[in-house]
């Protein structure tokens, strides 16, 4: 006896559906073009991007001189809003850890004294 197959599958269709599913979900890169740009130039020496999945989720981007993280989407309403979170974060944690690594503060150098 021979089994019948489910249903009509040819190797062209099942090739298809493995593209379709590399291009919409791939490991490391974000979905939505826009966040993915925002992702991508983020400093890496400053910057963690933690891939999650959590519920919504897509991952987080954490500061690493700080500990502090802002959430990435996977679907977000608007990707431009979520991807110029990023960006906002990212100026922010800029401004606020380069002054802290141009020199000692104010009151390290009462403490040396």
């Amino acid at each position: 006896m021979s089994r019948a197959s489910p249903g009509p599958t040819s190797s062209v269709d099942v090739s298809q559906q493995l593209r379709y599913c590399r291009a919409v979900v791939s490991k490391g890169r974000h979905p939505k073009k826009p966040i993915a740009d925002a992702l991508g130039h983020l400093d890496q020496a400053r910057f963690e991007v933690e891939e999650v999945h959590k519920g919504h989720r897509w991952g987080k981007v954490t500061c690493r001189a700080c500990g502090e993280n802002v959430p990435v989407y996977s679907t977000p309403r608007s990707p431009e809003d979520n991807a110029e979170a990023i960006g906002r974060f990212a100026r922010r944690h800029d401004g606020r850890h380069s002054a802290a690594d141009d020199g000692p503060r104010d009151d390290e150098t009462r403490e040396e004294s």
